[in-house]
């Protein structure tokens, strides 16, 4: 997964944790400058922060954090052993005899009713 650079000094960091943020609420405020650069410079950091997150702007730009973030998760492929897929592929050959018995069954079934 995505991690931006922290752009915050460990003060403010600090103070935003105590402040009750979430660590993705502090990932997002210090990944871009302009905002990092604001907060490290206020007095009071967390109501910075409070004003810059109640903005339609940081509505966006939490829009554009998340998709970032969303878009650098890969999820694993699973990891599949030659002897696990064999016993799979046995077991749909199995299945797929049940079907073909069951069908065969049922026109047997039918067979006998028309006579």
């Amino acid at each position: 997964m995505w991690v931006p650079k922290q752009l915050l000094t460990d003060k403010v960091v600090q103070t935003l944790r105590e402040a009750g943020y979430s660590e993705s609420k502090i990932e997002f405020l210090g990944w871009q400058s302009g905002i990092a650069g604001a907060l490290n410079k206020s007095g009071n950091p967390a109501k910075a922060a409070n004003t810059i997150l109640s903005r339609p702007s940081g509505a966006r730009m939490a829009a554009a954090f998340y998709q970032k973030k969303k878009d650098s998760v890969v999820l694993p492929e699973p990891k599949a052993t030659d002897a696990t897929d064999q016993i799979f592929r046995k077991l749909a050959k199995l299945e797929e005899k049940a079907k073909q018995a069951a069908e065969e069954s049922v026109a047997a079934a039918a067979g006998k009713e028309d006579e």
